[in-house]
């Protein structure tokens, strides 16, 4: 099993075998390392040049899947030696979170996007469909972000692990929302700072619900 660090990606990865690889998404591909006699080597450079927005793996089948700010997802059997596009149906957007969920005993992969919009997988990338609710929510016409070309975007998700209809996303900058539905409709958690950055739900702590935002003061 590896483990995936990247912006906008679930960090954490499950699995029965120790760690042994670690892979970096940044903005010139993603950096692989594997660990040997305790300590980490480099095993070079996947997707060379493609701008890294968010990794992640789906246990199930073991496919690796890479966003990117340039509007595309790819998708890996092999742990990045070969790679394919999988993006059809998200259009010009570019990917800002990938998440994964068990849905009945079948993995659901999830890509949040800049302009906001989520959509989901249940083909492993195959295809995606959009979860039109999340812009529906009052005020979704005042979402921006400081920064050209002050589109909002869809920073993180999470799941409570009790209740595969439970989402949340992290909207910046447009708040903390909640759907109870699968994503069906959505409601933006009241009283928070709307600049929502991350978003945790602890597999060892379900009932709880940590969020990542700046302070009133912006630090």
């Amino acid at each position: 099993m590896a483990v995936c660090l990247s912006p906008a990606g679930q960090i954490t990865t499950i699995g029965k075998s120790p760690d042994d690889r670690l892979l970096a998404g940044t903005a010139q591909g993603i950096y692989s390392f594997v660990r040997r006699n305790g300590s980490w080597d480099s095993d070079g450079v996947l997707l060379p040049g493609e701008h890294i927005s968010a990794l992640i793996i789906e246990p199930s089948s073991q496919t690796l899947f890479a966003g990117t700010y340039g509007c595309s997802i790819f998708a890996s059997k092999d742990m990045g030696k070969s790679w394919e596009r999988r993006d059809q149906g998200i259009g010009d957007r570019e990917i800002y979170t990938l998440a994964v969920q068990e849905i009945e005993g079948r993995p659901r992969i999830y890509a949040g996007t800049q302009p906001a919009h989520l959509f989901y997988s249940d083909d492993l990338g195959g295809s995606w469909t959009e979860l039109p609710g999340l812009r529906q929510v009052p005020g979704v016409e005042k979402w921006t972000f400081p920064g050209p070309p002050h589109q909002a975007h869809v920073k993180c998700l999470a799941f409570d692990p009790r209740r595969s209809g439970t989402l949340y996303a992290a909207v910046e900058v447009g708040g903390f929302l909640k759907s109870d539905d699968g994503g069906k409709n959505w409601t933006t958690v009241s009283g928070l700072n709307p600049d929502a950055h991350r978003v945790l739900v602890p597999a060892s702590d379900p009932g709880k619900v940590y969020l990542v935002m700046p302070t009133t003061n912006g630090e």
